[in-house]
């Protein structure tokens, strides 16, 4: 319950305002490599599967919002070494909009899962990610 309240907070403090020639840019996926990354026409998100960190961009303006982020699960982190980190994509229409949502699996050798989603949505400066 503690981190699902962090994690609402944390989705409210990395909203960017919408513009009009953002909101028309629907959302893509894509894979190079080791990074993945989500994007519309007003955030782009980067995550780094070779060390577990991901930035926070605004497509507008340009400039970093957030960089070297993690994620934490109790005492594990999403960057801690020896972890198979993986990426997969779907799209999300829900209450919040059509989009589609990047999930990240960190997975330790002989351990649970764990998984951060990474949302956006179409003509929205919001990035919802939950856990």
């Amino acid at each position: 319950m503690r981190n699902t309240r962090f994690l609402y907070l944390l989705a409210a403090a990395l909203t960017l305002a919408a513009t009009a020639a953002g909101a028309s840019q629907p959302v893509t996926v894509s894979r190079h490599g080791n990074l993945a990354t989500i994007r519309n026409g007003l955030v782009r998100v980067d995550y780094d599967l070779s060390n577990g960190n991901y930035s926070v961009a605004d497509q507008r303006k340009g400039g970093l919002r957030v960089g070297g982020a993690y994620s934490r699960w109790g005492d594990e982190a999403s960057t801690k070494p020896g972890l198979h980190r993986a990426c997969e994509s779907r799209n999300v229409p829900d209450a919040l909009g059509t989009g589609k949502i990047l999930t990240i699996s960190c997975t330790p050798t002989g351990g649970p899962t764990y998984v951060l989603d990474l949302i956006l949505y179409r003509g929205s400066g919001r990035l919802v990610l939950g856990c």
